[in-house]
């Protein structure tokens, strides 16, 4: 991730968080005491970067310097890792995180001060998403009864709004991964709600509180899906396919990437590509018109979403330890 200056921060499974400056020079390294592989999340002011462990430790950083500002651990009664992508809601000055233990957890971001606690459903994975008043939309599964689509206001008010059953070979919460996707602008959420072997993509309308439409995809999901301009959705599953959707759910078209499955998301690069890298190394590009461009070839898998810096410059990371900077390219 990049804050506004361009500085970059990487966290990986060694339990190691980098900072690099704009150009690319290091400026400090913090090694934790567990790995990490849900992405770290900064503050408006990019003075703080929030991280979560496998251990259960949740962490803040000067990111000046890379020093601790405050450190504590979230109890569990059972597994205690942080798998999801932390959330950091401005208007409270606090941060959301979820333990694989099941529970949520707000933090005063100043302090790390609990501020309340809430049942995240089994194998909290999928990240949460909050509207520009910290109401937050997050998907929870619950075993013997399905995946529940849920809002939370800042008091600590939860709905149900939807409550997608159990498939008929019983439920799957270990792969409830994809969070949920706000479309503020045009008054919609998206959530992925996993089916089994397949999945159902369903829209809620912000303005109306209901179900604008759903629409069923032909394998289950890992990533979340992702935005581009003009409303259009892009959605990479389990069989390696992309598909692009369009704002009222009509299915664009559907590019196989000829691999086994696809596990991160990808990225706009501001216009109307959608950049995603595959287990077999290569960095795709998915345009408009459906086309398949191969940007770049890595080592070994890319299983991580790309980002794109200030300067439109791609960064890939690679599962050789490796991340990889493309120059800026334009269609």
């Amino acid at each position: 991730m990049f804050d506004h200056a361009g500085r970059s921060y990487v966290a990986d499974l060694s339990g190691s968080v980098q900072s690099h400056s704009a150009t690319g020079e290091h400026r400090w390294t913090t090694r934790l005491n567990a790995a990490i592989s849900a992405s770290p999340v900064l503050d408006p002011t990019d003075e703080r970067l929030f991280v979560g462990t496998h251990d259960g430790t949740v962490a803040a950083l000067d990111t000046a310097r890379g020093t601790l500002a405050w450190r504590r651990s979230l109890p569990s009664h059972t597994d205690p890792r942080i798998l999801a992508d932390p959330l950091f809601l401005p208007g409270s000055k606090a941060v959301l995180f979820s333990s694989w233990g099941g529970r949520g957890w707000l933090l005063n971001a100043a302090d790390g001060e609990p501020v309340t606690d809430w049942n995240a459903g089994a194998f909290p994975r999928a990240a949460p998403a909050a509207d520009a008043r910290d109401v937050v939309f997050f998907l929870r599964a619950v075993p013997e009864r399905g995946v529940e689509w849920v809002r939370r206001h800042p008091g600590g008010d939860e709905e149900v709004l939807h409550l997608e059953p159990d498939p008929p070979q019983g439920a799957t919460p270990g792969r409830l991964t994809a969070g949920p996707l706000l479309d503020e602008g045009r008054s919609v959420a998206y959530g992925v709600l996993p089916l089994g072997a397949t999945a159902r993509l369903l829209a809620w309308d912000l303005d109306a509180d209901r179900v604008r439409w759903t629409r069923d995809l032909p394998a289950a999901v890992h990533a979340p899906p992702g935005l581009l301009p003009g409303g259009h959705l892009v959605v990479a599953d389990l069989a390696g396919h992309v598909h692009r959707i369009d704002p009222d759910g009509g299915i664009r078209f559907s590019v196989s990437l000829e691999c086994d499955y696809l596990l991160a998301g990808g990225v706009c690069p501001g216009d109307d590509r959608w950049i995603l890298g595959d287990p077999l190394g290569r960095l795709n590009e998915i345009r408009s018109d459906g086309s398949l461009h191969r940007r770049f070839l890595a080592p070994r898998a890319i299983q991580g979403r790309p980002a794109i810096d200030p300067s439109g410059n791609v960064l890939v990371p690679c599962m050789d330890g490796t991340v990889y900077r493309l120059a800026n390219q334009t269609a």
